[in-house]
């Protein structure tokens, strides 16, 4: 047997929300999950003082915890149990495990006292790298031990432990599983998301703050659980595991109080004068990640401090928004995690620790260097191209990414230390993309850069002069024109009775520049200008045919700020003076909006801020946020997994759905939740299509329940105004043809309205259901009906095919495919993944001009279907890189295109209903 099952997911609903009264400001409000932005700030504050002296304990107090382990027979040593401290390639401590006459392997070891311990068993050498993987401990065939975690509680008086098998020698052993559920102790309510561990394999409670793991050795464990925020206390049981039975452990856990920690460190005097000084910890407050790395800090999720002035001389501080009872292991960096990190003159290696409480709201630390012994220092500044966007912070890759320092000069840099002669590689990129974003300079080589430390502690300039997918510019120079590119999508029919399109303004644009027609676009017009450096105002004035008519002039008086060498500005028109659109209105107010990439980076809390920053002009445009659950297997039957075990995953964390929700929120935008069955990263995973068994569509029914009530919990507790039912395949339903009967069909149909109606007692808001299979019933018991391009596909013509062609492949494929699910539901449709692939060219190397003619001709097509009430531009990049290939419209041509239909589908003046 193996292990093949580990369960679900995360947060604490709105409905478990618990409030104690205040008594007087001395007591704090018990909470739920709550949002916390980590987001990189380094505000200095020289009017802070601290008012605290005394240096805080290094780390909470040890005592000798006895270890009792049943190994796999035939063990031979030596065998260590070694303590992780904030990562697991640091080694706290280690002891070496004796074997007892009764087999039985035995040890003690020093464990902080109410902290949450990991820990794992190895094989070798203490001095043997490769031992601490090649030789650890599996819990099953073809499973790694990352770890195990144990809560260190006053009642924790010894630790059983049973190794399944050792990952160079793998060995069938029997096993049984361990069920069980976690509840509130006050409210009795299910708390979701719980993290839970046992024998080295994590997972999370489900909707109904269940949990099961399948395959676990038979013989003694501890399971324990904890809350990534700290907002319920941690807890370890031991259970005994009998094979091929099931035992039980049930967890009632005590809400935890907020509680913000000051933590101030007083600085070693050779810090350098533009470093900032982070930490990173276990925590997720401090970085710390569970989900697919668990206890791994995320350098690009890293609390920054300012500095503050006190008596000892200069400090900084950082405040963690915590939970009282929450042990946090930690250690400062000038860099990221494993680069530049705090150094001890003892040579001591354990992490900072402490628990949060009340009586203890404030720690001062003191670092003794950051520069370990014979160390040379390396100071790399980042000199970047004038068109950098300003709100794209920087990343430094070298080994773990981190971002890197803006200084007062508009450099970016970072601190490394490196023994002369060590050759640093690395790679310094805008943002968080494997692509758009990386370093284009000649000098880069593939995007990386090398550097070798020298004799004596030197800073070195990095020259960055472009950027992957954005073209160079430059700051002007006096007396320097700027090349300025005006491309402006106007409504069809603009030209019927104009004889020329002009773009009138202030300044250098009194005159006007005329505006010419792209080749098969008659919506689209290019027109080039040379202008000095300065604001301006313009509109687009609609010339008539016959002399002495009054020109039809543009709604809206656009700005345009010249300052560097090159600028192209996407523009669009939705209406003329005097004219009325003539669109049909929509059944309701039509939600034109932008789903962001359907995976998770720890980069994307940042580079949400920002492009919700960037969509903030478009009004209240709503942007999609992915719940990605990957199958761990897809046969004989499916199992999905929302913490990586079998498969990879790209899932997103709760936290981080919350972060950036509330990124969404700031900027004045609604969410989308838009969960997903991912099963790209599965193995068999392309064998998902084809027919399928009873036992098969039974075991995906009960996936479905985990993920949909999950993400019901979740879109209630951020507030989504639309929730998207997922399919088997990412979004959508399999054909009749895939069952084994016309009754296996009419029952799965069943079920699933029965299962609509369980989310809707956890989710008061709009529901959106995949209606490409018109066969079955449930989606017409949603509130929207959706489809996607991939669903409906498109017409079969060149990329070099005119928009009246494309309007017309568009028209009559949406007449084949579009119409009938209208027809089949009644209810209004929402296209939620909206993509227009780019198809580059000789003449257009990026494909844009391709892509914005083919969503023209996709638009018009949709204009006259009133029934369709929203869109979501696919895959939209957190970073523009216009001149790089692909799906995502942002900063090209085809952006210009879909604002202008976006805002054409949902006239001012038209009042209607609200989606949400």
């Amino acid at each position: 047997m193996t292990l093949r099952r580990l369960v679900s997911l995360f947060v604490v609903p709105a409905a478990l929300a618990l409030v104690m009264a205040a008594c007087s400001g001395a007591e704090d409000p018990v909470p739920t999950a709550t949002p916390v932005s980590l987001l990189p700030t380094a505000t200095p504050d020289p009017t802070a003082t601290p008012e605290v002296s005394p240096i805080a304990p290094y780390s909470l107090s040890t005592r000798d915890v006895p270890f009792t382990v049943a190994l796999p027979e035939g063990t031979t040593g030596p065998v260590f149990v070694r303590v992780f401290g904030v990562s697991q390639w640091e080694i706290a401590r280690s002891a070496e495990l004796t074997e007892g006459s009764d087999g039985a392997w035995t040890a003690s070891i020093a464990l902080e006292e109410g902290a949450l311990i990991r820990y794992a068993y190895n094989r070798g050498d203490l001095d043997d790298l490769e031992s601490l993987t090649d030789r650890r401990e599996a819990p099953a065939i073809g499973l790694a031990t990352t770890w195990r975690i144990i809560h260190v509680a006053a009642e924790l008086t010894e630790v059983r432990d049973t190794v399944a098998m050792w990952a160079d020698s793998p060995t069938e052993a029997p096993t049984g599983s361990v069920t069980g559920v976690v509840t509130d102790a006050m409210s009795g309510l299910p708390v979701l998301d719980a993290e839970v561990s046992v024998a080295g394999v994590h997972s999370a409670t489900d909707f109904d703050g269940g949990f099961r793991f399948d395959g676990i050795a038979a013989g003694e464990h501890l399971v324990t659980v904890h809350r990534a925020t700290g907002d319920y206390h941690a807890a370890s049981k031991a259970v005994t595991v009998r094979s091929d039975s099931s035992t039980a452990a049930v967890f009632e856990v005590d809400p935890a109080r907020p509680i913000t920690v000051q933590i101030q460190a007083i600085l070693p005097e050779d810090v350098p004068a533009d470093a900032v000084v982070k930490i990173y910890g276990n925590a997720w407050q401090a970085g710390g990640h569970f989900n697919t790395a668990p206890g791994q800090p995320e350098g690009l999720r890293l609390p920054v401090a300012r500095s503050v002035r006190g008596r000892e001389g200069e400090r900084v501080q950082i405040a963690l928004d915590l939970h009282e009872g929450q042990a946090v292991s930690y250690r400062y960096t000038l860099a990221g995690p494993g680069l530049s990190g705090e150094w001890r003159f003892d040579g001591e290696q354990a992490p900072r620790s402490f628990i949060a409480s009340r009586a203890n709201r404030v720690r001062v630390d003191e670092i003794d260097a950051f520069r370990p012994t014979d160390a040379v220092e390396v100071i790399l500044r980042a000199d970047v191209p004038d068109n950098t966007p300003v709100n794209v912070p920087l990343q430094f890759v070298m080994g773990p990414g981190h971002w890197m320092t803006e200084t007062d000069d508009g450099k970016w840099s970072t601190v490394l230390y490196g023994q002369p002669g060590d050759l640093l590689t690395y790679a310094v990129r805008l943002g968080d993309d494997l692509e758009a974003g990386a370093d284009a300079s000649l000098e880069a080589i593939g995007g990386s850069r090398s550097v070798e430390v020298p004799e004596v502690d030197t800073a070195f300039g990095i020259g960055v002069t472009a950027w992957v997918g954005r073209a160079s510019a430059s700051a002007l120079a006096d007396g320097e024109l700027a090349e300025v590119q005006f491309r402006v999508s106007v409504p069809a029919g603009t030209t019927d009775g104009a004889e020329t399109l002009r773009l009138i303004g202030d300044r250098e644009l009194r005159d006007g520049i005329e505006l010419t027609p792209v080749a098969g676009a008659p919506t689209l017009y290019l027109g080039a200008v040379g202008l000095p450096p300065g604001n301006y105002t313009y509109e687009i004035w609609q010339d008539p045919d016959e002399a002495g008519g009054d020109p039809l002039i543009s709604a809206d008086v656009r700005s345009l700020e010249v300052s560097l060498s090159k600028h192209v500005v996407n523009d669009w028109v939705t209406g003329w003076s005097g004219e009325v659109p003539n669109i049909r209105p929509r059944e309701l107010r039509f939600q034109g909006g932008y789903y962001l990439p359907d995976f998770w980076s720890p980069g994307f809390a940042a580079l949400t801020r920002s492009t919700a920053e960037f969509l903030e002009s478009r009004g209240e445009v709503p942007i999609a946020l992915s719940s990605v659950w990957s199958y761990g297997q897809v046969r004989p039957t499916p199992i999905v997994e929302s913490r990586p075990l079998f498969a990879s995953s790209v899932a997103t964390p709760l936290e981080a759905l919350n972060e950036q929700a509330a990124e969404a929120r700031r900027s004045g935008l609604p969410v989308i939740l838009a969960p997903q069955f991912n099963p790209e990263m599965t193995p068999e995973g392309a064998s998902l299509a084809g027919p399928k068994s009873q036992e098969w569509i039974d075991a995906w029914l009960a996936e479905a329940e985990r993920l949909w009530l999950w993400n019901a919990s979740v879109a209630d507790e951020i507030n989504a105004e639309i929730l998207v039912l997922p399919g088997p395949t990412f979004h959508t339903f399999d054909q009749p043809s895939s069952f084994p009967s016309d009754a296996s069909f009419e029952d799965f149909d069943g079920a699933l309205i029965a299962l609509l109606a369980r989310v809707r007692e956890r989710y008061d808001g709009r529901l959106l259901l995949s209606g490409a299979q018109t066969d079955l019933e449930a989606p017409g018991m949603a509130d929207l009906v959706g489809v996607t391009s991939f669903d409906i596909g498109h017409p079969s013509l060149s990329a070099f095919a005119s928009v009246e062609q494309w309007r017309a492949g568009y028209e009559a494929l949406y007449l084949s495919k579009l119409d009938p699910i209208h027809d089949a539901w009644e209810l209004p449709i929402f296209i939620y993944q909206l993509q227009v692939p780019s198809t580059p060219s000789a003449d257009d190397p990026s494909g844009e001009f391709a892509q914005a003619r083919q969503l023209e001709g996709m638009l018009q097509a949709l204009a006259n279907r009133p029934w369709v009430v929203g869109a979501l531009s696919w895959s939209y990049s957190m970073i523009e890189a216009p001149e790089l290939a692909g799906d995502s419209i942002r900063g090209r041509l085809a952006e210009a295109v879909l604002s202008k239909h976006y805002e054409l589908f949902n006239p001012a003046d038209i009042a209607a209903l609200t989606l949400g």
